[in-house]
């Protein structure tokens, strides 16, 4: 019998045991790629903003969406409902790219103090498009 949760209930982030303004930095590589779900990583954002303190630095390295076929076509074969640019890789994980408005309303709270697209190597050993932001806390 398959898992037929959904995609929401499959990568919901945990809550960190620490109080507010535990950090004055957090970096995150990858990491919302891993989190395919709009809520869980709005949930996500906004406890990286509770354990953040007040002028603290958040650090996102991330993929963006990627323009050729390749990938368009996963995007597209994603189950209905599901964000475009959320993927199912070969070995069955489910992974996200994301577009700079999605990732800049994620981080709507911090004052967005840097940004920088550049190209990765990938898992594969292929090149993707990834963007870099530096944020701090409000």
């Amino acid at each position: 019998m398959g898992d037929h949760r959904s995609v929401e209930d499959l990568h919901a982030p945990p809550a960190l045991n620490h109080p507010p303004a535990s950090f004055e930095l957090i970096m995150l590589f990858a990491v919302l790629t891993c989190v395919p779900s709009d809520t869980a990583q709005r949930e996500l954002t906004a406890e990286l903003h509770r354990l953040l303190a007040p002028g603290g630095v958040l650090y996102v390295s991330d993929l963006m969406l990627q323009t050729d076929d390749h990938h368009k076509d996963r995007y597209h074969r994603s189950p209905a409902g599901t964000p475009y640019g959320v993927f199912t890789t070969t070995d069955g994980a489910v992974c996200r790219h994301h577009d700079r408005e999605h990732l800049r309303g994620l981080l709507a709270d911090f004052d967005l103090t840097a940004e920088r697209r550049l190209e990765v190597p990938t898992m594969n050993g292929s090149r993707a498009t990834a963007v870099q932001l530096l944020a701090h806390r409000r």
